[in-house]
């Protein structure tokens, strides 16, 4: 993942720094938000490859995160693959954030391994929908 750039968004430091520290470890460039508005304001300068966010949080949560993504103007920010990670392990749970438009859901706590296998299949799949979408 050298050279990409990931946004990272828990509201629990120590989780934060953890996912911060896995991916980075990757050669990412990880921009750390510590809630869903610090989130959307690096959006306004950033273009991220992929967003990875935790679900609850208090106020705004993830859902409502990944909703405002979606509608954003930009078609690149837009349609950027973003991952789920939430403590809430129920098959509902997941089904929720893929409609509210995750592209993928992981259960936390989650393995180094685990996390960036995920996270390099969403980027693989958005390169691979990009590359169809020029039609090469």
């Amino acid at each position: 993942m050298a050279g990409l750039t990931i946004l990272a968004l828990d509201d629990e430091p120590d989780s934060l720094e953890v996912v911060q520290e896995i991916l980075s470890a990757t050669g990412a460039r990880v921009i750390a938000a510590r809630n869903p508005l610090e989130a959307l304001r690096v959006l306004e300068e950033e273009r991220p490859q992929l967003l990875i966010s935790d679900i609850g949080m208090p106020g705004l949560d993830g859902f409502e995160l990944i909703r405002r993504v979606r509608a954003l103007a930009d078609p690149k920010l837009a349609a950027m693959p973003a991952l789920a990670l939430s403590a809430f392990a129920r098959k509902e749970d997941r089904q929720r954030a893929v409609e509210c438009g995750f592209t993928d859901y992981l259960v936390k706590p989650v393995t180094p391994a685990l996390l960036v296998d995920a996270a390099a299949a969403l980027l693989d799949d958005a390169a691979r929908r990009r590359t169809a979408g020029q039609g090469a």
